[in-house]
């Protein structure tokens, strides 16, 4: 997508550290809250729920970020490959990372992009990083 100038947009400034407290505490939260809730009611559906709500919010905040990213490239990268359990691995262990190195040269960042394994294991902080070395 581009705007009026026929340069592409430039994605939204974040705070990496928040996107990674938010993302990661909202799995931690939403296990611990399932546990006692489960345990206090006999009913373990409860704690699956819960946790699948938080990883739902982690797939939505995974999915802004990398529609940013294609939006940004004008590829097309498919950020719903975020939400398939495994897919969601390589996606941001290979594509990630090529698209965002892809991304940094159209900008004239200088520097590589955040290690493959830190989209990962901190994939709401890699990349969210990387997408303000794009915004600034």
């Amino acid at each position: 997508m581009t705007t009026e100038s026929g340069a592409a947009s430039r994605p939204t400034k974040r705070n990496p550290m928040m996107i990674l407290g938010i993302t990661y505490g909202a799995l931690f939260a939403a296990s611990l809250v399932g546990q006692v809730l489960a345990s206090a009611t006999g009913v373990g559906l409860l704690a699956t729920a819960c946790s699948a709500g938080a990883y739902g919010l982690f797939i939505v905040i995974m999915m802004t970020m990398v529609g940013e990213l294609k939006r940004f490239n004008g590829s097309d990268i498919a950020p719903w490959m975020v939400a398939i359990p495994l897919l969601n691995l390589w996606f941001l262990y290979v594509k990630v990372p090529e698209e965002m190195a892809r991304a940094r040269q159209k900008a004239g960042v200088q520097g590589p992009p955040k290690p493959a394994w830190m989209y990962v294991v901190l994939s709401p902080f890699a990349l969210a990083s990387d997408l303000n070395d794009l915004a600034a």
